[in-house]
């Protein structure tokens, strides 16, 4: 059930007080700069930089630090898929979720966060921003929200969702006199405002809640992004030798140690045998390996330990798991420690 109207009365009068002014004026000049990024004209003749000073100023992609990897990678099917695109979604159809859907299934690297945070920032009546911080903010509101956005269909769903908690805070707003709330790019500023309360009031500890399911794709962005953070050269659908595709490798040099990398396979679901032997493979053809690691839920993980035991006990030894609610959590605090970093002037955006 939603927040009572005097809950959300009194959320909006903390936001008023505790808002800070500086991230205000950002979201306003992002307002002003980021449509200026993608007029029609400039779609017309991107090149390499107007992808580049895209991704610079969108707020998803805040928490990498190797911004020549997106690039790359938004770039995998080449700049006139680029410009093919973002033309057909900003400029050829009027409908939103087609737009999500262009963008969704056509350009590499973009997903519901960033796609939806250009089409806020575009059309800050119409759309609105999908990211960790506004679900979990409607959460604790008492809303709804799916887990993951994969469809346009989904993401107007959510905008009616947005939209139903903005004629309330207008309500709001009517009774203590004042507007400080005018499209939904600022319902996103009071959400991220509601998502740092996101904490159990029993310990003060996080609320983190284990993952029955999970997006195959979006959980090997999340380890990108983290291993990214963490400094580690970074690749996705890694090739370690002959039939051993591993989903992400994080890599590095060490000194006097060379190179040492580890290996990720994020399992939802399918033959776990086969997971097994794919990781075998890629550690017999790879000595850099240090370690090979599953990502899975807690109870196939159960299920991998056996299955491995049984197998080998060099391959018992050689095997990681990284449970996916912690894969989450440990995204969720690396993006808010670089955003506390970033805040204090101690990290250049380049």
């Amino acid at each position: 059930m939603p927040a009572s109207d005097e809950q959300l009365r009194e959320y909006y009068r903390e936001f008023l007080a505790e808002s800070g002014s500086e991230f205000a004026k950002e979201r306003v000049e992002k307002k002003e700069t980021l449509p200026g990024l993608i007029t029609e004209e400039k779609v017309e003749n991107f090149e390499e930089g107007d992808v580049r000073e895209l991704i610079r100023n969108l707020w998803a992609f805040r928490g990498w630090t190797n911004k020549d990897y997106l690039v790359d990678q938004v770039l995998e099917d080449g700049i006139e898929n680029v410009r093919t695109q973002f033309r057909q979604a900003f400029y050829e159809t009027e409908d939103v979720a087609e737009k999500f859907d262009v963008l969704n299934e056509n350009v590499n690297m973009l997903g519901p966060a960033s796609i939806t945070e250009l089409l806020t920032f575009t059309y800050p009546d119409q759309c609105a921003i999908y990211n960790r911080r506004a679900r979990e903010a409607l959460q604790q509101l008492g809303y709804d929200v799916v887990k993951r956005l994969d469809t346009g269909e989904e993401y107007i769903e959510f905008i009616e969702t947005v939209e139903l908690l903005k004629e309330r805070l207008d309500d709001v707003e009517k009774q203590e006199g004042n507007s400080e709330i005018d499209d939904l790019v600022d319902v996103d500023y009071f959400l991220f405002y509601i998502s740092n309360l996101d904490i159990d009031e029993e310990d003060g500890e996080e609320v983190s809640e284990p993952l029955d399911d999970f997006d195959h794709e979006e959980f090997k962005q999340k380890l990108l992004e983290i291993g990214d953070g963490l400094g580690f050269d970074v690749e996705d659908e890694y090739e370690a030798g002959p039939g051993a595709r591993l989903d992400v490798r994080w890599k590095t040099r060490v000194a006097n140690l060379g190179v040492i990398s580890y290996a990720f396979e994020v399992h939802r679901k399918g033959s776990r045998d086969s997971a097994l032997l794919n990781l075998m493979k890629a550690q017999n053809a790879d000595p850099t390996l240090q370690k090979l690691i599953i990502v899975s839920t807690k109870d196939e993980i159960e299920k991998f330990r056996d299955e491995a035991d049984a197998i080998s006990a060099d391959l018992t030894k050689s095997i990681s798991y990284f449970e996916a609610s912690q894969v989450q959590r440990a995204e969720s605090r690396l993006t808010d420690l670089k955003d506390i970093l970033q805040d204090a002037d101690l990290m250049v955006d380049l």
